[in-house]
């Protein structure tokens, strides 16, 4: 069985950024398509007012 570890964690900060989150998040998991390595992507949140945590869920 192989190991589904993730070679690398790719924190992001987010506040308030429901206007771009989606977005940003799409383009970002687009572009690592290419990479040979397993990988997580982490929204560090803390205290948006907006749409933000329920988008990033």
């Amino acid at each position: 069985m192989a190991d589904s570890t993730p070679s690398i964690s790719i924190v992001i900060p987010v506040y308030n950024e429901e206007a771009i989150l989606r977005s940003a998040v799409v383009d970002l998991v687009d572009r690592l398509r290419a990479v040979p390595w397993t990988y997580e992507i982490l929204l560090a949140e803390k205290g948006s007012t907006d749409r933000t945590i329920e988008i990033a869920t």
